[in-house]
């Protein structure tokens, strides 16, 4: 069975998650192909496990170029019905907000376009990675005449705005979200008629063996993972870091780049913190996991953005539990449904640098709390976030929503 993965930016390191879905559809049979919105992204890192998936990625030009404006006046021209619905959709569902109105509209031709590349490769079924503009391309895609669609709701995705999601939901055959916390918000914001076709599925990992951390004669490490933006919470994680900087013997890594590395490492300088944080920049998946075995805490310190920008689930406490850590994490969204406090980790209110500084000297102070808690939290995700389990109920759901022509299920 041939999938069409819809993804806006790509490749993008911090959408491992995405990767490695489409990956393990393709270990459980299914062919993916990746298309993606935005312009292919030359120079981002990418992790060796999705080289294949970046060699066979397809993108195209917005207008000019590679018969899209002509793929586009034509369709217009045999289907002036149908293209007239498309912008009245659009229009109707996007007037109160000119700026992702005018981005739904800047796709449309691309889309008009990946119909017919998709319908030209094969493929049965069409999957949008995240309900914002994936999701608007997943619905032009289907309306055009392509394959009927799936998408999945992550966070920023469904909090930021709420505008055409029930539009998407109805025509979808499934819409899959990542947390309970995202069900029941999108019930009560979507309404549960277009939430009829609702299913809460887990990202998840790769089943991992335990690792067991030896003894190291090395500081106590303290490790954040994430993009470098105002809703990943480093300037939290600094901050608390200086209530405890008389605490000797410990140092903090932070893996990850983005529009506030600058200003992060100007904090660290002004709280006299540079000869204990280390900005290591971007890693591929490879590396970040040397991070994590040299890890005694992973501290994911999350807080909300602009614009409504939140997190879902974040991978990396995933992995961090994987690799046996302790994990410190904000009460925010579907977090709480991985990290369980006082059961498999820390939880502090977003933005709290008391109830971080204080987590942090309690995991220091109680390395057997901090292994057990760990160890409950490598429980959780080996039972509930395992992704070939995971995967495998995403793709059952594709195979039975899916029909050929002749009404036979896709296999």
């Amino acid at each position: 069975m041939k999938i069409a993965f819809l993804v806006t930016d790509f490749p993008k390191l911090t959408e491992t998650f995405t990767l490695r879905e489409a990956e393990e559809l393709g270990k459980q049979g299914a062919e993916v192909r990746i298309f993606h919105l935005t312009k292919f992204r030359e120079n981002e890192v990418v992790h060796e496990f999705s080289k294949p998936l970046v060699q066979s990625s397809l993108g195209r030009p917005y207008i000019l170029g590679q018969g899209v404006f002509m793929g586009l006046l034509k369709f217009a021209a045999m289907n002036p019905v149908r293209f007239v619905r498309i912008l009245t959709g659009l229009v109707s569902s996007y007037w109160r907000k000119p700026k992702l109105l005018a981005k739904s509209l800047i796709i449309l031709p691309k889309c008009l376009r990946f119909s017919e590349d998709i319908r030209d490769w094969g493929a049965t079924h069409v999957h949008a990675t995240f309900a914002g503009h994936p999701g608007t391309a997943a619905w032009i895609i289907h309306r055009a005449g392509g394959p009927d669609y799936s998408l999945t709701c992550h966070a920023h995705d469904i909090f930021r705005t709420q505008l055409m999601l029930s539009t998407k939901f109805e025509e979808a055959k499934f819409v899959r979200t990542i947390s309970d916390y995202n069900a029941r918000f999108l019930r009560e914001r979507v309404g549960e008629e277009a939430c009829s076709n609702l299913q809460v599925i887990h990202c998840g990992l790769p089943a991992a063996e335990k690792q067991i951390k030896e003894p190291r004669d090395t500081p106590f490490t303290i490790l954040f993972v994430g993009s470098l933006q105002l809703r990943k919470g480093a300037q939290c994680l600094l901050l608390a870091l200086a209530k405890i900087a008389h605490q000797p013997d410990w140092t903090c890594n932070i893996a990850g780049d983005g529009p506030m590395a600058d200003e992060l490492k100007a904090l660290a300088e002004k709280l006299c913190l540079l000869d204990r944080v280390q900005f290591l920049g971007p890693l591929d998946a490879k590396d970040v996991g040397k991070q994590y075995e040299m890890a005694d805490v992973l501290v994911v310190p999350s807080i909300d953005g602009p614009n409504g920008r939140k997190e879902g689930i974040p991978t990396v406490i995933m992995e961090g539990f994987s690799a046996s850590l302790p994990v410190i994490a904000s009460r925010q969204t579907g977090i709480p449904e991985l990290v369980k406090d006082g059961e498999t980790g820390w939880l502090i209110e977003p933005g709290n640098i008391g109830q971080l500084s204080d987590s942090l000297l309690e995991v220091m102070n109680n390395p057997e709390l901090s292994k057990q808690r760990a160890e409950n939290g490598r429980n959780l995700v080996r039972r509930d976030f395992n992704l070939a389990t995971n995967v495998k109920r995403l793709y059952s759901l594709i195979q039975e929503l899916s029909v050929n022509n002749d009404g036979t299920h896709q296999t």
